[in-house]
Parts: C-alpha cells; structure tokens; sequence
C-alpha cells in the first residue's frame, strides 16, 4: 500500500490526519491496521503514533547510532554530484536527494545508492 492510502484509510477510522513526511510506509501501515481495529486499540494507536512520529532533524536520516536508519540498516550521507543531471529520488526510502542543496542527505546504503555512487550521479558526503 502507498503512504497515501494508509494515511487516507488512518482519517477514516480514527479522524486523525497525520503528515506522510512524520512516517515511514513500514509504520503508517501498523498505524492503519491499529487504526482499523476499533477502540479496543485506540490507545495502543495513539502510542504508537507519538513513537514513530520522527523530529524534524531527523527525518531525512536515521535515529539511534551514526550510520544506521531507524530500522536499524546502514545508512550513507550523499549529495549530487558534479555528473548528476537533477534531483533523486530513493525508491525504497523515498528520501529526496536535491542537486544544488549544498546539504548532505542520508539515505539506506544499498544497492541503488552503491549502482549512483559507482556511477558518479551522487558522491559520499564526509562528515567529521
């Protein structure tokens, strides 16, 4: 299911709209299956949905310990490089790397971003 219709299907059983951005796809969809079963789980949904909901310094990168995402992977700091022809888009984490940003962004270290990295779209961002 995409983001959008789990935060669609989330307002319908519970009234409460929440922002695509504060949530991964993982989370939205235990929120909706809380959110679909009724008041019995009303309180576990409203837990859950402080818990997941993500700070705003933290929503392009992981929580918990440098280098991982919140789902406990690795996670690389990356910006557009000099061959990159616009802005990407990771397809599994949905993170927006934007060209000209001057901003590192974190993103899963996975294939996708090795197969850019290799390719020079987008080049590692150091940080000390």
């Amino acid at each position: 299911m995409a983001k959008k219709d789990d935060i669609a299907a989330i307002k319908a059983a519970t009234g409460v709209t929440l922002k695509e951005t504060d949530y991964a796809a993982a989370e939205l969809a235990t929120l909706r299956q809380l959110a679909e079963s009724g008041e019995d789980k009303r309180a576990e949904f409203n837990t859950k949905v402080e818990e997941f909901k993500k700070p705003a310094a933290t929503q392009t990168g992981g929580e918990g310990k440098e280098g991982e995402e919140a789902d406990g992977g690795p996670t690389i700091t990356v910006k557009v490089g000099d061959k990159g022809s616009g802005s990407y888009l990771h397809p599994t984490s949905k993170t927006a790397i934007i060209r000209g940003s001057g901003e590192g962004v974190k993103v899963p270290d996975d294939s996708w971003t090795q197969d850019m990295l290799a390719k020079r779209f987008l080049i590692e961002v150091r940080t000390k």
